[in-house]
């Protein structure tokens, strides 16, 4: 199982948080602009801070998801 996690570069905690989940499932974890768009993931974390409205770097990246790439999300709020 290929899983990618990814977080905003505006949170400030979520970096942290997001190192400690990738080394449970044995990957790095790095910011949304370091993804690769043309890799199969079979579970794409997001981890983003509670200004996600405001996060226009978060919602460009979710609109360029594309399902046939990205089999399953999930969200992580700091």
């Amino acid at each position: 199982m290929k899983i990618e996690i990814v977080y905003t570069t505006k949170s400030k905690h979520m970096k942290t948080v997001a190192d400690e989940m990738a080394r449970w499932v044995k990957t790095y974890a790095k910011p949304i602009s370091d993804f690769k768009y043309d890799h199969q993931v079979d579970l794409l974390v997001i981890g983003f801070d509670d200004s996600i409205l405001k996060d226009k770097e978060l919602i460009h990246f979710v609109n360029s998801l594309s399902r046939t790439q990205i089999k399953n999300v999930s969200l992580v709020n700091a």
